[in-house]
């Protein structure tokens, strides 16, 4: 950029602030622009922080929303890949009627070279039409696609340019920012003064996975890891917060991390949020008027609460902490609410008794409500990405729990899980149930079983089978390895079991089938001539 141009951004800068105090603040490549020290002496009256472009998205975020809003924003970041997310991020960081610059944007890239298209410069002519009405918003609402331009329009009152640089004016269409794990935490602690707070941190840890892995493919099942990094896991402590269904919880700036079950992706998603961009989204309903519940509660909802396979992984992996919250607030609760009409199962609440939650400790409701004092836990275990190794001292002690329960009975040392639903089913469990009778194994459906049985059946087995997903999942409860022979699809990418294995060490042998669609939950086929072979082979090695 030329003398001249440093200049223009300089003015710019001070024509849209006004008179009177401001904050403001700037995004620059290495956090040390000029302009700041230029503000600095023309504005006394003036606030500005200043970040780098250069270091990590949640971390910038974080800095940013601790004293966000602000009246001005303007990003003289010189890097062109990334100004699109720069503007979705920082433009809901702006006040309403406040603006925000961003400099030599307006003249596209002088370039031949294909390669070197700049799709910003097409998102910025699609946003001067959406304004200016002359691109109409398609029927079918397309606010969860990432990249669509019609939510920043919505953010929009006017947008101008100034010689190269554009001036977005903010409109008043409001925006809670999501928080992932680590900005929450490097937000409270810029914000030591407010009320919340961690309680603690289980650091994160460097796993390399105790699974021993085989599978009938020619690929290994997609996603997954032998070595993966485990992240901190934390115990905090918020006031004044909204929770709702969908494991949804908020306060009046935030959309808080513990909303959010796959909490170590890149893009945080909660299919009961109106989402705005990456790191901003909106509750789906009015917060005014909500009832108030007063005292101390465990935030326990789940975005699917109700599943079994959702209840043993993602629920089970916020248990952790409940034993120190409950020693420390004996009148704490557990807060739930009624999810896709599910209501609390028999199931459900024995899983929670077995973690030390009594039904008395429940408190289940189908509405919104404002908490005075919600406590909640970080999850030890998100499917695909990780387990961490001290989620193992939950699954032992809800699996003792559970299986002090269990009949007097014998055991079969191998036994099949079969599955009845039609999600991802099996076009021949028959042939497949007679295959595995045939080796001696007993052909069971767990969910027939009262849980306490469950578990001491895996955990007396010598050889678990059976059809790959959630009638598995009493493997986190066995405290020794397992051999595991599992049947699936190869379009059934979920890491469940093999994470379980990789901190438990059992032995994974797969059988991957081709599925009859090209998605998640198809159903397929056990081919005997094509699978049958290399299970033959798995058969043989268990004598």
């Amino acid at each position: 950029m030329n003398r001249n141009n440093a200049q223009d951004i300089r003015q710019v800068t001070l024509s849209v602030l006004g008179p009177g105090p401001a904050r403001v603040a700037i995004v620059s490549a290495d956090g040390n622009s000029n302009l700041r020290g230029f503000l600095t002496r023309k504005r006394p009256d003036v606030d500005v922080v200043e970040v780098s472009q250069a270091i990590n998205g949640w971390a910038r975020h974080a800095r940013l929303m601790a004293s966000a809003p602000f009246d001005v924003i303007v990003d003289v970041s010189p890097r062109a890949a990334s100004r699109y997310g720069r503007l979705r991020d920082l433009l809901f960081l702006v006040r309403p009627t406040g603006s925000l610059v961003l400099r030599d944007v307006a003249r596209r890239p002088e370039s031949d070279n294909a390669d070197a298209r700049d799709d910003f410069h097409d998102i910025l002519d699609r946003l001067v039409a959406i304004l200016a009405g002359d691109e109409p918003e398609p029927a079918d609402d397309a606010r969860r696609i990432e990249w669509d331009p019609f939510q920043v329009a919505r953010a929009t009152e006017t947008l101008e340019f100034v010689g190269s640089h554009a001036i977005f004016t903010r409109a008043g269409m409001p925006a809670l920012a999501k928080m992932s794990e680590s900005a929450m935490n490097t937000l409270l602690e810029l914000e030591p003064e407010g009320d919340d707070h961690v309680v603690r941190v289980i650091p994160g840890q460097h796993v390399r996975s105790r699974a021993v892995l085989r599978y009938s493919g020619d690929e290994p099942p997609p996603k997954y890891n032998l070595e993966y990094d485990a992240p901190d896991a934390s115990l905090r402590v918020y006031h004044d917060v909204v929770a709702a269904p969908g494991q949804v919880l908020a306060n009046d700036r935030f959309v808080l991390p513990d909303s959010f079950r796959h909490n170590a992706r890149p893009r945080l998603v909660n299919s009961f949020l109106d989402e705005l961009g990456p790191r901003f989204a909106n509750l789906a309903f009015d917060t005014a008027d909500l009832p108030k519940l007063a005292g101390t509660y465990y935030h326990l909802d789940n975005e699917i609460r109700g599943h079994f396979g959702h209840v043993m992984t993602e629920q089970v992996s916020r248990m952790w902490a409940w034993p120190e919250v409950k020693q420390e607030n004996p009148g704490v609760k557990a807060l739930m609410f009624l999810n896709r009409g599910r209501e609390m199962s028999g199931w459900e609440y024995a899983i929670l008794a077995a973690a030390g939650i009594e039904r008395d400790d429940v408190l289940f409701l189908d509405e919104p409500v404002r908490v005075e004092r919600m406590v909640s836990a970080s999850p030890l275990f998100s499917n695909p990405e990780y387990a961490h190794p001290a989620i193992l001292e939950t699954w032992q002690r809800i699996g003792d729990s559970l299986a002090s329960g269990a009949q007097e009975r014998e055991w079969p040392a191998r036994f099949f899980c079969s599955r009845t639903i039609r999600k991802r089913g099996c076009t021949n469990t028959d042939e497949v149930e007679e295959l595995f009778r045939a080796q001696g194994f007993e052909v069971v459906l767990p969910e027939t079983m009262p849980l306490p049985d469950q578990v001491q059946l895996f955990r007396q087995a010598e050889v678990v089978a059976g059809f790959a997903g959630s009638g598995l999942f009493q493997l986190q409860f066995t405290p020794t390895p397992k051999r595991v022979i599992t049947i699936g699809h190869a379009r059934y990418n979920a890491a469940n079991e093999f994470l379980m294995a990789s901190l438990l060490g059992h032995q994974l042998d797969q059988v991957i089938s081709v599925p009859d669609k090209d998605h998640f939950q198809s159903s397929f086929t056990f081919d005997d001539a094509r699978e049958g072979r290399w299970l033959a082979e798995v058969f043989a090695s268990l004598s």
